[in-house]
């Protein structure tokens, strides 16, 4: 099986300052439902440009996280836990989730390794 890789300039990576958020977010979605694992698909960045800054630096933020919830069992309300995650999370941040019970996944995935 051929493992997938990302190179290292398309990889993800989190600031001090994401990963204090996404701290917060990981604790409410576990208040919501039992999840097994969050992935965080991608993120938004907002970048402002100064004039008194040196020209081609520009102070960038992240605006909004897209997440992967994979979820236990065998519970069928995805939709539900997908808009009230998103919702209790945007008191503090927008988050868009993604959520599938683990074993859906699992079959997916390995679907997908199949075909390759």
């Amino acid at each position: 099986m051929k493992e997938l890789t990302v190179a290292n300039h398309q990889a993800l990576y989190l600031t001090e300052a994401d990963k204090a958020i996404t701290t917060k977010v990981v604790d409410t979605i576990n208040t919501i439902t039992q999840v097994d694992t969050i992935f965080v698909l991608g993120k938004k960045l907002n970048t402002a440009q100064n004039i008194f800054a040196p020209p081609g630096v520009s102070a960038a933020r992240t605006s909004a996280f897209w997440l992967l919830v994979l979820i236990t069992g065998d519970d069928k309300r995805h939709k539900t836990y997908q808009e009230e995650m998103e919702q209790h999370c945007g008191r503090y941040h927008t988050v868009s989730c993604l959520v599938m019970q683990t074993s859906s996944f699992v079959r997916w995935l390995q679907a997908r390794m199949l075909l390759q």
